[in-house]
């Protein structure tokens, strides 16, 4: 018997900036695999990260729970994390649980790495580009 996913990730970087793309639902089952692929994405040296959420078709409570993980692990390290691409039932479930604000979110992966990057600079006094 094999069990799939109910997520994928896609990874890449621009910009010395970790952006991963995940698509799919995000539940209980298997969010323990979402939160370790997720932060094994971003270089301890560089906790930079876009997480695009434009492919999540569902999620429920637990999905949100690793995003907060996620980026509290990320702030803790003294980086920083931005969304984009929500949509849907995700926005919809942040803004019910009032918890939009939570997150700097953007429309768009280009946003979202400007936003990564300007943190990143004033952070560490490194010029953007």
């Amino acid at each position: 018997m094999s069990l799939e996913r109910s997520f994928n990730l896609r990874r890449h970087a621009r910009h010395d900036v970790a952006v991963v793309e995940i698509s799919g639902q995000l539940v209980l089952d298997g969010i323990a695999d979402l939160n370790r692929e997720i932060l094994v994405s971003v270089p301890r040296d560089k906790p930079y990260l876009v997480l695009d959420v434009s492919g999540v078709t569902y999620s429920d409570s637990s999905g949100l729970s690793t995003l907060f993980a996620v980026q509290s692990k990320i702030v803790r390290a003294g980086g920083t994390m931005a969304l984009c691409g929500m949509h849907g039932h995700l926005k919809d479930l942040m803004q019910v649980c009032n918890i939009g604000d939570v997150f700097a979110a953007f429309a768009t992966q280009e946003e979202a790495l400007q936003h990564v990057q300007e943190e990143r600079a004033r952070k560490t006094g490194r010029a953007t580009g």
